[in-house]
């Protein structure tokens, strides 16, 4: 496939296969044939060509899409950008132009349309499912980063040693929120590159929503897997930032609350504010960071 571009609808490429073909079409009619039995004979050809072409440059921007996400970074660096925005644009356009250029009155012919349709749906279907894949994928990535302080690990171990050692002389520094941030910072630009160039509303709802979901469910199956263990006051601090500002974020970009307010939202909230309770009773605060229904320190941090 040629290289995608920024524009308004599409690439390129498919804004160029849609006028070319509408043209096309346009031009075999004005021709006006005086034999109506070949003249609807070359319109059929015309539009099932059509329909082959808008099917294969379908095909084929899905598997720009997939393979762009599989070559991309899999850490918080990872920024959606406007050539991924602009092929879900294609999806919007092949949509609309396949009503024009596939459909006729005709019962087989009427057919192409259809066909077209459910395989634009399908494909963004995929679309959504890969970008999802991709978005779990990094938060899985910063998990993996705070389970080196899972209790009874030997960096766990080493550490609360090293700490206890070397603070008898010195003041040592603790780990900071930069994971937290880093990923927080990802999720909005992510948000906001989605929202300001993809033109279909309904496929950012969906897209949305399969992520939220997505990823609460993973924050809550990683938080099941250590039932029987305490949280390391980092790890604490860490998983109260990422689940607020994450609920907060998706909340202000519209998903819905039944979305929001899911079974494991409830999970993962009640796990972190018990241990959050017990981390404020054995380390003497959490400076701050609290899962209590206040937004001051997303004002501050905003």
């Amino acid at each position: 496939m040629a290289a995608i571009y920024d524009s308004d609808n599409g690439s390129g490429t498919s804004e160029d296969l849609f006028w070319k073909l509408d043209a096309l079409q346009t031009f075999i009619r004005d021709l006006h044939w005086p034999e109506d039995e070949f003249a609807k004979h070359l319109e059929s050809r015309i539009q099932l060509m059509s329909s082959n072409m808008i099917e294969n440059c379908v095909k084929r921007t899905k598997m720009a899409f997939e393979s762009k996400l599989t070559k991309s970074s899999k850490s918080t660096d990872f920024r959606i950008s406007p050539t991924l925005c602009t092929m879900f644009n294609v999806m919007v356009d092949a949509k609309d132009q396949s009503a024009k250029l596939c459909a006729m009155e005709m019962g087989q012919e009427k057919q192409y349309h259809t066909q077209i349709d459910e395989l634009i749906e399908e494909s963004v279907k995929d679309m959504i499912q890969f970008l999802v894949a991709k978005f779990a994928a990094i938060l899985d990535g910063v998990l993996a980063k705070i389970s080196r302080y899972d209790e009874g690990t030997l960096f766990s171990s080493f550490l609360s040693f090293t700490v206890k050692a070397a603070s008898k002389y010195v003041d040592v520094p603790k780990p900071g929120m930069d994971v937290a941030d880093g990923y927080v910072t990802f999720v909005r630009h992510s948000q906001d590159m989605l929202r300001d160039k993809v033109n279909e509303e309904v496929y950012i709802e969906r897209l949305f929503d399969q992520w939220y979901t997505a990823t609460m469910n993973l924050l809550g199956t990683w938080l099941t897997e250590r039932m029987d263990q305490q949280l390391h006051v980092y790890q604490l601090k860490i998983l109260i930032r990422i689940t607020k500002k994450k609920y907060r974020d998706f909340r202000l970009q519209g998903v819905l609350d039944s979305t929001l307010n899911s079974k494991m939202y409830d999970t993962v909230r009640n796990r972190l504010t018990l241990e959050e309770a017990t981390a404020s009773v054995r380390e003497g605060g959490m400076q701050g960071i609290s899962m209590k229904d206040s937004d001051e320190e997303d004002e501050d941090d905003d």
